[in-house]
């Protein structure tokens, strides 16, 4: 009994040990298009992160296939963003941009679109009011003018003006007038009223009342805008989300607009996942009769590590063996090995079919459903020979009729006849008793 006791804890800490392993997988990431529609973003320094889930991701275990919850994390510079909007401002109808993110962001600019184009609202010229209150100015004589540099013009009309500047006198807002070739003032012009027109504020650069007007956007303005770069880049991520979208789908090529936005692509998820536990026993009776039962417990963790287009992941054990008397040990272990291939956890229509029979002189033996063997093609040897030329010839044919039913039974034999023996011992321990 103790020999089969030790055969049977043998082959269980095999099994246990056989498939603990650290490997590789190789993650495809979905459409960088895929994961702007539907992934969750957020801020991450001056990029945006826009995460999404991965579906099917599947590793090997000492438990078998496990899933791994793997997201793909799509990293966008808010500047290739910022450079997105603003060429699609430049080169997009307008017509084509009432969408509600580019909507929310044109008023955000104090921009509208106006039929095909795309407008900013612009200071007006000076003007001048007819109420006795409105604000005008005199220069010579009696003649009223909307702002300072007209009522200056008029004083030195032989002179070419260049500037004024104001300043108060006896409570009165004044402006010295400056000609051209002269580095003094040559005249003064002095302002009244205290009230602007309906529809104009007062400009105390211009020195007059002014009105608001519309004008056509240029790229110029597009491009040096400040306040379109702010907004985007401090603007929620879902509308930065969706300038992206709207943006991408007014190009004639949306995957290559897509694409050209990431400057890193990476994969993350849990840093590790807990296995099943796995507890088995064993009792041994000694030759006085007394037993002892030991009981194991099997804890696994696969920790995971997540680079850009893969996952490396190790499996480690902690292996608690408790004794009837009471003692304890635990063994931690950590098993490396090279990549394994993984076709097991690939789509089973990729993976080569085993052998589900035999023709030949051992076909009679059912060893394949228990002692089955990856299967896979075949490759033909060519042999260059003197004379007869080159020979072809196919091995398969050989090893899967003669060299592989001929292995399986010899340790189909071996198997029963060192059950045989181990049953044989035991009855004759029991009968010595």
């Amino acid at each position: 009994m103790r020999k089969a006791a030790l055969v049977l804890a043998t082959s269980v800490a095999f099994l246990l040990s056989a498939d603990a392993f650290a490997a590789r997988k190789d993650v495809a990431h979905p459409p960088v298009s895929d994961v702007i529609a539907s992934g969750t973003a957020s801020k991450n320094g001056t990029s945006l992160d826009i995460a999404a889930a991965i579906s099917g991701v599947l590793i090997e275990s000492s438990r078998g296939a496990l899933t791994v919850p793997v997201q793909s994390i799509t990293s966008v510079p808010q500047s290739n963003i910022v450079s997105l909007v603003k060429g699609t401002l430049k080169n997009t109808p307008a017509t084509a941009l009432t969408t509600v993110a580019f909507v929310a962001l044109l008023e955000a600019v104090d921009w509208v679109i106006e039929g095909e184009v795309i407008s900013k609202e612009v200071n007006g010229a000076p003007v001048l009011g007819s109420a006795s209150t409105d604000y005008y100015w005199i220069g010579s004589g009696t003649t009223k003018y909307s702002d300072p540099s007209s009522a200056c013009s008029t004083i030195h009309p032989h002179y070419s003006f260049s500037r004024f500047e104001f300043f108060t006198y006896s409570g009165q807002l004044r402006a010295h007038c400056y000609y051209t070739g002269f580095s003094s003032p040559l005249a003064t012009a002095y302002r009244y009223g205290s009230t602007c027109p309906t529809g104009t504020t007062y400009n105390t650069t211009a020195g007059g009342c002014i009105g608001q007007t519309r004008v056509p956007l240029t790229s110029a303005d597009i491009d040096n805008s400040t306040a379109l770069d702010d907004f985007i880049k401090n603007s929620p991520v879902s509308l930065q989300k969706d300038l992206i979208k709207e943006s991408c789908q007014v190009k004639a090529q949306p995957k290559d607009c897509y694409d050209s936005l990431p400057d890193r692509r990476r994969l993350d998820g849990p840093d590790s996942i807990d296995l099943p536990d796995l507890d088995f026993s064993t009792t041994e009776i000694t030759l006085n009769g007394d037993t002892n039962t030991t009981t194991t417990n099997n804890k696994s963790e696969v920790s995971i590590q997540y680079n850009d287009n893969s996952i490396e992941y190790t499996e480690n054990q902690t292996t608690t063996t408790t004794n009837s008397n009471g003692t304890t040990t635990t063994k931690t272990e950590t098993v490396t090995v090279p990549t394994l291939p993984l076709l097991s956890i690939e789509p089973w229509t990729d993976v080569p079919a085993d052998i589900s029979g035999t023709s030949g002189g051992l076909s009679f033996l059912p060893y394949s459903p228990t002692f089955s063997m990856g299967g896979g093609g075949c490759s033909e040897w060519t042999f260059q020979l003197p004379v007869i030329g080159n020979l072809t010839t196919n091995y398969c044919p050989i090893h899967e009729q003669y060299v592989r039913p001929t292995l399986a039974f010899f340790f189909y034999l071996w198997t029963v006849l060192h059950i045989f023996h181990i049953a044989r011992e035991t009855t004759q321990i029991v009968r010595a008793k």
